[in-house]
């Protein structure tokens, strides 16, 4: 009985074990994305075509799960600085100004709240001090 629950118990767990990440010429998945933003183009270039070999079979491994209180908080931030970056590169530079501006809108919101909530900040010495 004891042996039998064991087994089950070693089933369930290599069944709901996380995969491991993917690796490509012996550099895991997240290993080749922090080289695509190296300075040196041809480490660029490599990661690239890395992360292009490995397609689909990458892109667990670069999706998290866990977040931040600025994207619990704040995501309309996260979109508004998404796309004025995005209209950098694209068609619609025009509209540019427009995303800054919202995103610059809730910073400003970030700032205010923050210091609504703040206290008195200093600091209080007791005795003799040198």
């Amino acid at each position: 009985m004891t042996i039998g629950l064991g087994a089950v118990l070693a089933l369930s767990w290599w069944a709901l074990r996380v995969p491991p990440e993917p690796v490509y010429q012996n550099k895991t998945v997240t290993a080749w994305a922090r080289e695509v933003i190296s300075p040196d183009p041809n480490i660029r270039s490599n990661a690239t075509v890395a992360l292009q070999t490995l397609g689909t079979k990458a892109i667990p491994s670069l999706v998290s799960a866990s977040t931040n209180w600025l994207m619990t908080s704040h995501p309309d931030l996260y979109l508004f600085g998404s796309m004025c970056e995005a209209e950098a590169f694209g068609v619609n530079d025009e509209r540019m100004p427009m995303w800054k501006a919202r995103r610059d809108e809730i910073f400003e919101e970030i700032i205010m709240r923050d210091r609504q909530t703040r206290g008195p900040s200093y600091v209080r010495v007791f005795g003799a001090t040198p």
